[in-house]
């Protein structure tokens, strides 16, 4: 939906928060277990896809992983909304801007809380809620977001993207692993877990 190479509705603002109000309508239903009214909020193939994830999400996951999720969702479906609204105006993003609304429209969020799901796992939620935590959800998220904009190096976004790379003191792919920081996190967090077990 965000690109006009796949949607009209990306050069359509007014069309396209309707489609998201849509959408979160939908999920909100199908994750509340009201398949019934979800089929009355949307018949769209593009809103309903996500029933195969509501089904695995409602069977699979405890009432906070499916809250987590589903803010989650609702975040990246706002961001995107954001983020349009960027790249339908004249102006550049200030790098806090651009920040700000990568950490939510790349999804990143979305699918790592449904990460525990996925191996098996039940993450207590002091833990999922840490400063280390969030410390690592944003590591991943400016790695994958500046990859992404490195495959795209003449979208306006990637403009911002190359700003905030360069006011970070060193690459972010080099904040990640090698970092003291990045390995602490982890350290606490598979200590965290390992206390729960």
């Amino acid at each position: 939906m965000d690109s006009l190479e796949f949607s009209t509705l990306a050069a359509n603002a007014k069309q396209s928060k309707a489609f998201r109000a849509e959408t979160i309508n939908y999920i909100r239903s199908c994750l509340a277990g009201n398949d019934v009214l979800a089929k009355q909020i949307s018949e769209n193939p593009l809103v309903t896809s996500f029933k195969p994830v509501d089904d695995a999400t409602v069977r699979g996951c405890s009432d906070s992983q499916i809250s987590i999720f589903l803010y989650e969702l609702e975040r990246f479906v706002h961001m995107t909304g954001i983020e349009q609204l960027f790249q339908l105006s004249r102006d550049l993003p200030t790098v806090e801007e651009y920040q700000e609304r990568r950490m939510g429209s790349s999804s990143v969020g979305a699918l790592l809380s449904i990460t525990e799901y996925c191996y098996g796992l039940n993450i207590p939620t002091r833990v999922l809620q840490s400063e280390d935590m969030r410390f690592l959800v944003t590591e991943a998220n400016v790695i994958i977001s500046m990859h992404k904009n490195k495959s795209t190096p003449s979208s306006r976004s990637s403009i911002s993207a190359t700003a905030l790379y360069k006011q970070q003191s060193t690459p972010p792919w080099l904040l990640s692993a090698p970092s003291f920081r990045f390995r602490k996190c982890c350290a606490t967090i598979v200590g965290e877990f390992e206390l729960e077990s």
